[in-house]
């Protein structure tokens, strides 16, 4: 698996013989359909780069037995977190201190966690939170 933002090929291998299927592939391109897969058969389809969800779902035709999938194609992101400017470096507790979430190459899966180190419940934030200011109290 690669996170450099290049088309991204999936490969399906089933661990039992299946009779006629048909795969939506979830990104607008035709359907795979086949006759049959028999061990060590597999099927393969070749995303386009750039960030996106898709819905795969896989069918086999006779018995019409369905298995839907999410295929998550991401890029690395690039962690940071700064002080924000004018803001304080030390303090004394009980306090507050406020972190800027400088992170890049967030997407909408992107998730945050925050942990401050003093036994407090972990934050948890969605891809907003990139660029913006966090501020806890120690």
């Amino acid at each position: 698996m690669s996170c450099g933002g290049a088309a991204f090929t999936l490969i399906l291998q089933t661990n039992q013989a299946t009779g006629a299927y048909s795969v939506n592939w979830g990104d607008g391109s035709l359907n795979t359909t086949g006759a049959a897969l028999v061990l060590p058969a597999f099927i393969s389809h070749t995303y386009p780069a750039g960030i996106a969800n898709y819905t795969l779902t896989f069918t086999e035709t006779g018995s019409g037995c369905t298995v839907t999938g999410l295929v998550v194609i991401e890029q690395a992101v690039n962690a940071a977190i700064q002080v924000p400017v004018g803001g304080v470096t030390q303090i004394c507790a009980p306090n507050s201190m406020s972190f800027l979430n400088a992170i890049t190459n967030v997407s909408s899966n992107t998730t945050f966690t925050w942990d401050f180190g003093d036994g407090t419940a972990i934050q948890t934030f969605n891809s907003t939170n990139g660029g913006q200011t966090v501020s806890h109290t120690y």
